[in-house]
């Protein structure tokens, strides 16, 4: 059985933006999931750091900083349910 320390994380977001009227419109974001130890479970940003990824800006880092994949632009719902689900897959 796994202990529920297994199942903490810590999550920060950055996100700016500017409304004009009803629009709102994201500028820059990061989300930043690591373990309560500070390992890096994924950060999604859109940072133009990473310029040899196809879908830059947007990008994810996974498990180590130079971990760099692919990744379309996400929102905060979107980074909550992929961390969700997991969080329910590990407990398969």
């Amino acid at each position: 059985m796994r202990d529920a320390a297994d199942y903490l994380s810590r999550i920060k977001a950055l996100i700016v933006f500017f409304r004009v009227e009803e629009q709102v419109h994201v500028i820059k974001y990061s989300f930043h999931w690591q373990s309560p130890d500070g390992r890096l479970r994924k950060r999604w940003d859109n940072a133009a750091d990473h310029p040899e990824v196809p879908t830059s800006p947007p990008h994810v880092h996974y498990d180590e900083e130079t971990n760099v994949a692919p990744c379309e632009p996400v929102t905060t719902e979107e980074v909550l349910a992929i961390i969700a689900i997991e969080i329910t897959n590990q407990e398969l």
